[in-house]
């Protein structure tokens, strides 16, 4: 019975499923190449030193002059990656595929119906060649954390407007990664006017009147 459940539910999943893994895919094959050559670079660095210290107080007291709270990534992240550059390499590109796979499944909950553009959208910005900074990992990884806190919010936001029951499930989680993406990070913060368009469009669907 529990291999027949999985199997439900790939079978009924499988397009959801399988459009992480392709970005995943995309990204890897467009950096992953690259990955034994990288190094650290620009404010990579000043991380890298602090680092040395095994310190979190010397996190906050770095920081504390313009983003004390974003301090909590370094504390967290650190300790699991170590001073190995492709460890903050390979985690940038999982967290940035995370946060474009949680923004899109936020627009093709809003518009179902372009779930194939929704997905080309997403392909695109996973190896869009605007951004040249990918390889500077150990700053970066701030603002892809920040990016997936913010795609978070806006899916689980979407979420609690279309269920309805139990709404607290998906809001509380909403408000949670959208407070904290804010004080983490201001990258991200001109795209919260996305918020109010997407409340507004979902409840023009749930009430055409």
């Amino acid at each position: 019975p529990m291999i027949d459940k999985m199997l439900s539910f790939l079978k009924k999943n499988f397009s959801i499923l399988l459009f992480p893994l392709l970005l995943l895919l995309a990204m890897l094959a467009s950096y992953a190449l690259f990955l034994p050559e990288m190094g650290f670079y620009w404010d990579d660095w000043q991380a890298v030193y602090l680092f040395q210290f095994q310190s979190p107080t010397l996190y906050w007291n770095y920081f504390l002059g313009d983003r004390p709270i974003s301090a909590w990534t370094y504390i967290l992240f650190q300790p699991l990656l170590g001073v190995q550059s492709w460890h903050w390499q390979l985690a940038t590109l999982f967290s940035r595929a995370i946060g474009i796979w949680l923004l899109c499944a936020a627009f093709w909950r809003v518009w179902p119906q372009q779930r194939k553009t929704i997905q080309w959208m997403g392909l695109l910005l996973a190896v869009y060649p605007g951004f040249s900074q990918q390889n500077i990992a150990v700053a970066y990884h701030q603002h892809f954390t920040t990016f997936v806190l913010f795609s978070g919010s806006m899916y689980f936001m979407v979420r609690a407007l279309q269920t309805n029951k139990n709404t607290w499930r998906w809001t509380l989680p909403a408000l949670a990664a959208g407070l904290l993406h804010m004080l983490t990070m201001e990258y991200y913060v001109g795209l919260e006017a996305l918020r109010p368009v997407f409340i507004f469009l979902i409840l023009q669907q749930l009430n055409p009147d």
